[in-house]
């Protein structure tokens, strides 16, 4: 697998979770294997600024990712603003965002916006049904059995 879907992939798990929230959220994907951030808010429905924590330093950054809450008109919220390219460009890194159950990505290497076909993140999808349906952590060992 190229690096590329292996970095669509995993930002389109870290964002699945939080794809439909209300408040703008963001973190980063670091690492060999794909890690993530912690994930951070400052409660407000756009322009989310903060500091992750990244072990390993800027030189293990791999691609920063936020959702875009459904609070934002449309063709707003399919949009990377500025502030998100100059950062992506400072840093030299991918950015992803959620556009609802869309995810797109700006690649400051060429500069170019697109929407990313990335596998479904079955691992979070089940997760979340355990929390959201079931009332279970994760890695209940009941599983998804009632």
């Amino acid at each position: 697998m190229s690096d590329r879907f292996a970095l669509d992939d995993a930002a389109a798990a870290a964002l699945f979770g939080i794809r439909n929230a209300p408040i703008e959220n963001m973190g980063a994907l670091y690492g060999d294997q794909l890690k993530r951030s912690n994930v951070v808010s400052n409660g407000t429905e756009d322009h989310v600024k903060a500091r992750l924590q990244i072990p390993g330093g800027a030189a293990a950054l791999r691609a920063l990712f936020h959702n875009h809450p459904p609070t934002r008109f449309n063709i707003e919220r399919e949009r990377f603003s500025p502030d998100d390219k100059t950062t992506a460009n400072r840093l030299r890194v991918p950015s992803y965002i959620s556009v609802g159950d869309a995810v797109m990505r700006y690649d400051p290497a060429t500069k170019q916006t697109e929407e990313v076909l990335a596998q479904f993140p079955i691992d979070e999808w089940r997760a979340q049904i355990m929390r959201t349906i079931l009332n279970r952590a994760p890695d209940d060992p009941r599983g998804a059995l009632r």
